[in-house]
């Protein structure tokens, strides 16, 4: 009118962008992200649950990603606890597997013996099919040992070609006077042809107040003759175990 000017005024409602911009019409869903690239406003749907958002591999917009999930190649396949009770053998059947798995670490601690008539020592035995021994002379080994007292030290190498057991111990392991063995075993391929493997441990043991100290490295192989290996068995020559822990591990390819 006579004593009024109209300085401004709203333009036409915007609902396709060409007169103004309306992101109801880009965003139409709970968590949507808005972005622009280069030909105008973009939408980014919400991703899944523990996705991350991050910038593509053009560094042109942006997307969701999901993490790898950690993995490792050094897998615990079973772990064996012997205290309370003694028992005569311990078995480790049904981990095996060499389409996953390029070899199997067992380690074990502390590992000693009840009951023994004399000097006994740890053994072991593979199986096959439903978890039957192995016992043909087809187990192969050598052996180069490091013996120790409060007086003197010697060396000694053996070996045993064609016996029914491969052993993992020399020169006693009785728990009456011995502090365990303590060691690890390596074994390679035991479904597929034969089974090579490499031996590491030590034991002390205490007669009349004299310590013993042995180490022990030992190479070995087990010829298959067409069986294929589905356990293990690992027992003393003397007595029972009495205590002691044997945990396996299988190393991915």
């Amino acid at each position: 009118g006579t004593y009024w000017e109209l300085m401004s005024s709203a333009g036409t409602n915007g609902t396709d962008g060409s007169d103004g911009t309306d992101v109801g019409t880009t965003l139409t869903t709970q968590s949507d992200l808005l972005y622009r690239d280069g030909s105008g406003l973009q939408r980014l749907p919400k991703g899944t649950a523990n996705q991350l958002l991050r910038i593509n591999s053009g560094a042109t917009a942006p997307e969701w990603h999901t993490p790898a999930v950690a993995t490792s190649d050094y897998v615990k396949l079973g772990k064996v606890t012997i205290g309370g009770s003694s028992v005569g053998q311990v078995e480790i059947q049904g981990l095996f597997d060499d389409s996953t798995y390029a070899y199997y670490h067992l380690a074990f601690y502390g590992v000693s013996t009840v009951n023994d008539s004399g000097t006994s020592n740890l053994f072991f035995r593979m199986q096959t099919g439903s978890y039957s021994d192995f016992t043909g002379s087809n187990y192969y080994s050598v052996r180069q040992s490091a013996a120790a007292d409060s007086s003197s030290a010697s060396n000694t190498a053996g070996r045993s070609f064609g016996a029914n057991y491969a052993e993992l111990s020399y020169n006693n392991l009785e728990g009456d006077v011995g502090r365990g063995l303590t060691g690890y075993l390596n074994l390679y391929m035991p479904n597929t042809s034969g089974v090579s493997f490499r031996y590491l441990g030590q034991n002390a043991s205490f007669h009349s107040a004299v310590s013993n100290f042995y180490l022990n490295d030992i190479y070995g192989h087990i010829d298959d003759n067409g069986a294929v290996f589905t356990g293990m068995k690992i027992y003393p020559s003397g007595g029972n175990l009495d205590a002691g822990e044997f945990v396996l591990y299988g190393v991915k390819k």
